[in-house]
């Protein structure tokens, strides 16, 4: 059976990759950086490697640069399995220090599979440690340059994210707005209601009191045309009583605007003028009845 050497520092991605590849057949070793790695390889020495770039302590670039540095380092096939190197630029650059194959995340099971069968069964092409255009210093600057663009492309990717996030802080606010906005006017909407029903029982009230003043009016200015025809009425008695009848009808006239006002019937405005209708002060003294004698 043969063994395949995963390195990666992620455990999720470490469990999925075993579980591939344990049920395709193969016997799984794994690594969490570079440096495990590289004793995973000197102790068990393993048919394939399968790394992800960006790890710690020594990143993917590095770990394979040194296992084809190792005696029997060019031997082994060797597999990039990327989601952040993801560039034609990283894809040559990891051919050109020695893997053998370069995949991107996501990938399918099945695409894996068949890529470690073909790496394990055809003899790799192995690549010299020495190549002119692979020396020490040349692998260095491409590395570093690698490793530049990586950090130049995280650093557009968090701008990006940041801008998004003012607009979504921006939208935020603006729906803030917007609801502060809803709330003062269901507040207002509540306070018109709860005057509406004050408003609606003041009216029913007035319509009560209306209607219980009617009858005893109706009464009063009765009597009083009743006396004004006796034959035993004074000049002064008449005086009063016109009075009396006369202020009788202006309060059923009151009492009357009051219903029209309260059932929401059209009336003049000149009708709603209370005061001035009960500016008689014969309607605001007490009534003098040792005068009518």
């Amino acid at each position: 059976m043969e063994t395949v050497l995963v390195v990666d520092d992620r455990p999720a991605n470490l469990a999925l990759l075993e579980d591939i590849l344990n049920s395709a057949g193969y016997n799984v070793i794994s690594a969490q950086d570079g440096n495990q790695g590289l004793e995973q390889v000197k102790t068990h020495l393993p048919d394939l490697i399968i790394s992800d770039i960006l790890i710690p302590n020594m990143d993917g670039f590095e770990f394979c640069h040194s296992i084809r540095a190792l005696p029997d380092g060019a031997k082994t096939p060797f597999l990039f399995l990327t989601g952040a190197y993801v560039s034609q630029e990283d894809e040559e650059f990891a051919l050109k220090i020695g893997a053998n194959r370069f995949m991107r995340r996501p990938f399918q099971n099945e695409e894996l599979v068949k890529t470690v069968h073909e790496l394990l069964t055809i003899q790799p092409v192995q690549i010299p440690v020495n190549q002119p255009d692979l020396d020490e210093r040349r692998y260095l600057k491409e590395h570093v340059n690698r490793l530049t663009q990586a950090l130049e492309d995280k650093v557009v990717a968090l701008k990006k994210v940041m801008q998004q996030n003012a607009l979504l802080l921006k939208d935020s606010k603006h729906h803030e707005a917007e609801l502060e906005k809803s709330l003062s006017e269901l507040q207002d909407t509540q306070s018109y209601l709860v005057q509406s029903e004050r408003l609606s029982a003041v009216g029913q009230l007035v319509a009560g009191v209306a209607h219980e003043l009617n009858n005893p009016l109706a009464i009063i200015i009765g009597y009083a045309q009743l006396v004004l025809r006796m034959p035993e009425v004074t000049p002064r008695m008449e005086e009063c009583l016109n009075k009396l009848e006369d202020d009788g009808q202006r309060c059923q006239r009151i009492v009357h605007h009051l219903t029209i006002f309260v059932t929401g019937d059209t009336v003049r405005r000149d009708t709603l003028s209370f005061i001035e209708k009960t500016e008689n002060p014969y309607l605001t003294k007490p009534f003098d009845i040792e005068r009518v004698r």
